[in-house]
């Protein structure tokens, strides 16, 4: 379930509706976009160009653990199993460049 906190509108819901707890059941619904973290979001594009923790760690300027933390953040929030469909639902958002 997404919370309604972790979304932002960007057009219309064409598919779904909202509960009336303000939750969402579906992942990604259509016009809506999760709210990533700038660290997050960094953190993914590390991911993406084929960086392990350590070297997003070292780039970033932050420990390995907070790396992961960000990352498992972002899964969490994008409703992905892994860190690669966590960079493939992102770079299909728009949330990070290819």
């Amino acid at each position: 379930m997404i919370n309604r906190a972790d979304w932002t509108r960007s057009g219309d819901i064409s598919r779904g509706r909202w509960r009336s707890n303000g939750v969402w059941t579906g992942r990604c619904p259509a016009g809506l976009t999760p709210v990533l973290a700038p660290q997050e979001r960094a953190c993914l594009a590390g991911v993406a160009r084929g960086g392990t923790s350590k070297q997003i760690a070292r780039r970033l300027g932050l420990s390995m653990h907070t790396v992961n933390a960000y990352l498992s953040s972002a899964r969490r929030k994008l409703k992905a199993s892994s860190r690669s469909e966590a960079v493939a639902m992102a770079l299909s958002a728009g949330l990070i460049d290819g």
